[in-house]
């Protein structure tokens, strides 16, 4: 079915999608960008086609670096189509680094994070992946985005889904 991008078979009277074979989108980007404190950084990721109203099961990986010597906190989001957390986004919650300050070391500290969740209600159309990130107003250094990678995959739902 090239349409669906995934195997489908004749049961004698319709046919079933192959649920061994999800269609998946997937980029990642180069971002090396700061977000200054109490602001947010909103980036986009993958650029989508659904062939049809769907739901997509969504990775999203972000890369940061702050300042080893000093103290930071960020929240990562899922955006899909630049809105993030709204009715339809399963777990569409954020998650929550904290770059802790040690003491006479400088350079800088890394950590990364993932987001996951279930979009659904995704028409027909292009559409996009992105990543929001929130930093915190108790430190007193910006978060550098290293880099994030997306994935998505159309997820088939319905009422008569059986594994």
């Amino acid at each position: 079915m090239t349409d669906y991008k995934c195997l489908s078979y004749w049961d004698g009277t319709q046919w079933q999608d192959c649920r061994d074979a999800a269609p998946v989108f997937a980029a990642g980007a180069y971002l090396n960008a700061n977000v200054a404190k109490g602001t947010t950084g909103n980036y986009t990721l993958v650029n989508l086609t659904s062939p049809r109203t769907c739901s997509l099961t969504i990775a999203v990986t972000g890369t940061y670096l702050c300042a080893a010597n000093a103290n930071q906190d960020l929240w990562q989001r899922v955006l899909v189509d630049g809105v993030g957390g709204t009715g339809n986004q399963l777990g569409g919650y954020r998650e929550q680094l904290r770059f802790t300050a040690s003491a006479g070391v400088s350079g800088q500290a890394g950590l990364c994070a993932t987001s996951l969740q279930v979009v659904t209600g995704i028409t027909a159309g292009t559409h996009t992946i992105g990543l929001a990130v929130d930093v915190g107003t108790a430190g007193t250094v910006p978060i550098n985005v290293v880099g994030a990678k997306a994935m998505a995959w159309i997820s088939v739902t319905s009422a008569t889904n059986s594994l």
